[in-house]
């Protein structure tokens, strides 16, 4: 089964709330998840852009077989080689709606969307971007140490530890 790059944001923000939403399809809406939603609407629709040097892809379908992740990037940056045409820089932008959080869930998601990228586009990314939209700054995040964790994380199944597996 693959596992989706929102759920693994889920599961490591908090175990419970995973399992209510993945297992029993319970999904709360509330004043955060609306202004969740709406912080995506910028970036929920495919399509692409160019800025400041950069091609921009939103909504971007990602998967990465050797891992087992599939999902979608809020918004991909890229840099194409001017000789090839060929992409030569890739860096995943994860859209956040309030200020950065203490839990990690967030970077490694991003970095799942990072390792996925990798795989697709046979390029090493080593960072990324949460964009912050109540605060409009982005934080850059360094892949090395995340993806390691993430690779080793790979090889369980979220729901194990709900099964005292660990």
């Amino acid at each position: 089964d693959l596992i989706t790059l929102s759920a693994l944001n889920d599961h490591l923000y908090c175990e419970r709330r995973a399992h209510l939403k993945l297992v029993d399809g319970v999904r709360g809406t509330n004043e955060h998840t609306l202004l969740g939603n709406l912080a995506h609407e910028a970036v929920d629709h495919p399509g692409y852009e160019h800025r400041a040097g950069w091609e921009l892809l939103r909504a971007l379908p990602l998967y990465s077989d050797s891992l087992g992740l599939t999902g979608k990037a809020d918004l991909v940056e890229i840099r194409r080689d001017p000789g090839t045409g060929r992409i030569a820089e890739a860096r995943p932008v994860e859209y956040k709606k309030g200020p950065a959080r203490r839990w990690a869930n967030d970077q490694a998601q991003l970095c799942a969307q990072a390792l996925c990228l990798e795989e697709m586009l046979s390029l090493r990314i080593e960072s990324g971007l949460i964009y912050h939209v109540a605060s409009a700054k982005r934080d850059e995040v360094d892949f090395d140490l995340l993806a390691g964790m993430l690779i080793a994380w790979a090889g369980r199944s979220p729901r194990s530890s709900e099964r005292g597996a660990d």
